[in-house]
This record gives C-alpha cells, sequence and structure tokens, in this order.
C-alpha cells in the first residue's frame, strides 16, 4: 500500500504552490520597482545636472568669462564632491578647466564608464554651450547602482526567507496531518483486524481531520454496536430454531414411518408446514431489521401522515383485537413527523401487534401522536394489560426475547427488536415504562432538522 509521504501532502503542496506564486508576485513587484527607482533617480540625477549647468550659465552671464573658468576649475578642485562633476572645452576641444575624467562630446546627454580615481565608473553627463565654450557636466552614477544593488539583495533575501518560513511552515503542517492519518490508517487496521473497541485519536486542534476522526468514531460506534447485535443475534437465532428445526425434522421423519406403515402422514406433515412457516416468519422479520440497520439514513425520508397510518392498522387489526376481546381506538390529528412512511407503519403494526399478544382479555389498546415544540412527534401506544416487570423492560429489545418464559404464547420475540431497528434508524428514542396497568411504550421521533444532523454525523 502507498503510504505516501510528508511532501504529498495537501497541506505542504498548498503551502508549496503559495509560495511558487509568491515569488512568481515577488519578481513581477521587484521588476518594477527596480525599473521606478532606476528612473526616478536618473531623473533626480538630470535635473541637478541641468540645476549646475544653470547657476554656472548665470555665473557666465553676470560675472564673465574669467568667474565663469574660475568657478568650474574650482568645482573640479572640490575633494569626494557629491555635486555633479564639470568640465569647460574651447572651440578646438581643449579642456581648458574641470574634471580631466570628462570628455568633449558633442551637445546632449550621454552615459558612460569613465575612469575616475582609477576605477572605472558609471557616469551620466551633459554637454551644453556656454558663449564660446562648451560645458560637460556629469553626475557619478555609482549612487545609483549601489540602490538598485541594496534593492535587488533586499528583495532576494527577504523572498528568500519568506519563501523558507512558508516551506517550512507547510513541512510541519503535512508532518502533523500525516501523523494524525498514519494514527488513523493504524486503528483502522486494528478494527479490520477485529478490534472492534480501537478508536481514532482526536487532538484539540479540532482541525478538519479531528473533525472526520469524530465522524469516523461514531460511524465505528454503529458499526460495532451493529456487530454486537448481530453476535447477539446469531447466537439467538441458534437457540430459537433449533427447537422448531429439530420438530420439523422429527415431524417429517414421523410422517414417512406412518407412510411406510400405511398409517395417515397427514397430521405429522401439518405439524411439520407448521413449524416451517413459524421458521419462515422468522427468517423473514430477521430479514427486514438487516434491511433497516443497513439502509442509509434520510433515504425515502418524507412527511408521515400518522393519522392514516393508525387507520389503517386499526382496521386491520381491530377485529383481531375484537376476537381477544380487547378494544383498540386512536388519535392523532394532524401530526406528520419526517421519516419513512413505510418502516413508520412497521413499527406501529408491531406495537399493535405486541400489545395484542400480549395485553390479554378485555384490555384496552390506544394509539395516541402529538406534535412536540421541537418539530419532533410522540408516539404512544398504550394498553391496560399485565404489563411488563422493570427486569423484563430492561431486555425487552433484545432479539428472541419473550417475557413469557414458558414461551406458551405465539410469537418470534422479534416484534419489538424491530420496532427498535426502525426507531434507530430515524434517530428515535424509545420508552418502556408502567401504564399501570398495562405497558406504555412511547417512541419520540426528532425533528427534520435534527434527524438531518444526526445523518450527516454533526456534532
Amino acid at each position: 500500500m502507498d503510504r505516501g509521504n510528508v511532501l504529498s501532502g495537501a497541506a505542504f503542496r498548498a503551502v508549496f504552490l503559495s509560495a511558487v506564486l509568491f515569488l512568481v508576485v515577488l519578481i513581477g513587484a521587484g521588476t518594477v520597482a527596480f525599473h521606478y527607482v532606476r528612473s526616478d533617480m536618473l531623473k533626480q540625477s538630470r535635473n541637478l545636472i541641468l540645476e549646475d549647468e544653470v547657476s554656472l550659465s548665470e555665473v557666465h552671464r553676470l560675472e564673465g568669462h574669467d568667474a565663469f573658468v574660475a568657478m568650474v576649475a574650482d568645482l573640479a578642485m572640490m575633494p569626494n564632491s557629491t555635486r555633479t562633476r564639470v568640465a569647460l572645452f574651447d572651440e578646438t576641444g581643449t579642456r581648458i578647466a574641470g574634471d580631466t575624467a570628462l570628455p568633449d562630446v558633442a551637445p546632449g546627454w550621454r552615459q558612460a564608464d569613465l575612469g575616475i580615481g582609477g576605477t572605472p565608473r558609471p557616469v551620466l553627463f551633459h554637454s551644453t554651450p556656454v558663449g564660446t565654450l562648451t560645458l560637460v557636466s556629469g553626475y557619478d552614477l555609482g549612487l545609483i547602482q549601489t540602490a538598485q544593488t541594496t534593492l535587488v539583495r533586499a528583495l532576494g533575501t527577504a523572498g528568500f526567507t519568506i519563501v523558507l518560513a512558508m516551506l517550512a511552515t507547510g513541512y510541519f503542517a503535512s508532518a502533523g496531518s500525516f501523523r494524525k492519518l498514519e494514527a488513523m490508517e493504524g486503528t483502522l487496521d486494528r478494527v479490520a483486524a477485529g478490534e472492534m473497541t480501537a478508536r481514532l485519536p482526536v487532538s484539540d486542534q479540532n482541525d478538519q481531520i479531528d473533525r472526520i476522526a469524530r465522524r469516523m468514531n461514531r460511524h465505528l460506534d454503529r458499526l460495532t454496536d451493529l456487530v454486537k447485535r448481530k453476535d447477539q443475534s446469531v447466537s439467538a437465532i441458534a437457540h430459537d430454531l433449533r427447537t422448531p428445526l429439530s420438530r420439523v425434522t422429527l415431524g417429517l421423519d414421523q410422517a414417512r414411518r406412518q407412510a411406510e406403515r400405511g398409517a395417515d402422514p397427514l397430521p405429522a406433515l401439518d405439524a411439520a408446514l407448521e413449524d416451517l412457516t413459524r421458521l419462515s416468519a422468522i427468517i423473514g422479520t430477521i430479514l427486514r431489521i438487516a434491511r433497516v440497520e443497513t439502509t442509509e439514513p434520510g433515504v425515502n425520508f418524507a412527511p408521515v401522515p400518522l393519522a392514516a397510518i393508525f387507520e389503517d392498522i386499526c382496521d386491520t387489526y381491530g377485529p383481531l383485537a375484537e376476537d381477544n376481546d380487547q378494544g383498540l381506538d386512536w388519535q392523532a390529528k394532524d401530526v406528520a413527523p419526517h421519516g419513512d412512511p413505510g418502516m413508520i407503519a412497521q413499527l406501529v403494526a408491531n406495537l399493535v401487534q405486541n400489545a395484542i399478544t400480549h395485553a390479554g382479555p378485555g384490555a384496552r389498546i390506544s394509539l395516541r401522536a402529538a406534535s412536540r415544540p421541537d418539530g419532533g412527534a410522540d408516539l404512544t401506544v398504550a394498553d391496560t394489560g399485565k404489563g411488563m416487570t422493570q427486569a423484563d423492560r430492561d431486555r425487552a429489545f433484545e432479539a428472541f426475547f419473550r417475557g413469557d418464559h414458558s414461551r406458551s404464547t405465539e410469537g418470534t420475540g422479534l416484534g419489538l427488536a424491530l420496532a427498535r431497528a426502525i426507531a434507530q434508524h430515524h434517530g428515535a428514542e424509545v420508552q418502556l415504562s408502567d401504564n399501570a396497568p398495562g405497558l406504555r411504550v412511547q417512541v419520540i421521533l426528532p425533528s427534520a432538522r435534527d434527524q438531518a444532523a444526526i445523518g450527516t454525523g454533526a456534532a
């Protein structure tokens, strides 16, 4: 199995892509900033050159040729001058004063590397006529180059530091997620190996992996409960089916022997057929419970008209209740909880049939439904029969449990187990209580909003 690695984690990949995008933006912004700074500083250099030219031209105009030459010579002699460099040339191109590094050029702007102090340096210079002389003014661009170099280094250092920090953050975030995923994988392997009590670790960070882990733990709890109930059901099925299967085997053997003796085998065959019918009913109920427990909650959910369901069930079971000298009535005005109509009808039918079977002659059986303030509904089936002890109520929902320990009454012991499975499928709570006299079964159906939260695993 491909376990992946830290660098393949979604967190690191996202940070890596962000770092690449950051570098692209930084390079673009740095290029724009570099050209802007260079252009602005060149513009300032030109302005300084032009300002000095204007000042020197004024000296020439106001004080004459000699004062003008002396001023240029004095400027050229200033040590470490940060002002513009100047030089004067006569009509023949002979230098008469000023910086020796500046050449005599035609009027206009030039930029070249000139030997200043024995080192070639970039110089921007401008040539303009002043009277019969040519004035060349230049500005050392070393400062601009230094600023450009500093800007590039600063951007490079900042970009490298930020990208390194981003990648480190992504790596550690991905490493944390990877460790959590490895722990989850290990836990799921243990569950797959049969350790049903193992659960996914959940940290206090409450990140996406923790939320997924909590949801998976809830599913594992449900799976564990299903497996536990399946184990109990298998044991109960083996116990409860052994006797009827033995009776069927003995009955068929008895019918065969009677047929061999020439006696009538029909009574033995009828008894065997009755046992097989009961076995078929048990297996059918077990399959219905399995279908309910494995169906995804929320499928086929819609408003359930309890009044119509109560009326149909009372019409169906009313004659059976009359045969047992029992009364059956219902009341459910405008109550329509959210759920699977077919499953809810099956739940009510099982509760009514259970009451008819165990309440005894003369009992009254009532079906009631009422809306709850939160949007849910209370569904109640109560009888005035002999009721159940607290010990029996605690075990009533176990598969094949029957309060009649002599097993003298009809039934499979699966009716309440199927009712509980349907209730749990709807996120409902089932409560058994003393009806004084009799048994009261209350099903508390949640609202559609609460059912949706249960279905999505919301906390």
